[in-house]
């Protein structure tokens, strides 16, 4: 299968972009949903606490539990973010692709920073 955008990231491992190219499209959904999940869990703890502070700070409705609230939603964000990323390798893991070839969640490497180039979607025939 060729690769696409919508299970693509820019610092993926070359384990996970294997794995990811192999899902079925039901494994594909999933991951979407679980993304798509991420994605508002970020908004919900991070982006709308700390712009809702900024913004109140500004406008001068200033309240001073304010800082509490959003710093507190902050951690729980920092919390949970190890807890998702070993979900993510499970799943990854589960997929019929990566059980194929015994891909274990313990050791799978999620993201490759040392990888010398950055491949992105849809450049198949351009490498």
């Amino acid at each position: 299968m060729a690769r696409d955008w919508k299970n693509w990231s820019p610092f993926q491992s070359p384990e996970v972009r294997a794995i990811c190219e192999n899902m079925t499209p039901d494994e594909r959904n999933t991951s979407m949903r679980m993304g798509g999940f991420y994605g508002v869990w970020v908004a919900a703890t991070l982006q709308v606490p700390l712009m809702v502070g900024v913004m109140s700070f500004v406008r001068g409705w200033w309240m001073p539990w304010l800082p509490l609230l959003a710093g507190g939603l902050v951690v729980v964000h920092l919390a949970c973010i190890a807890p998702f990323r070993r979900r993510m390798r499970v799943f990854l893991c589960s997929t019929a692709w990566a059980k194929s070839r015994g891909f274990d969640p313990e050791t799978l490497r999620a993201f490759s920073l040392r990888q010398g180039k950055l491949l992105l979607p849809l450049r198949d025939g351009l490498e």
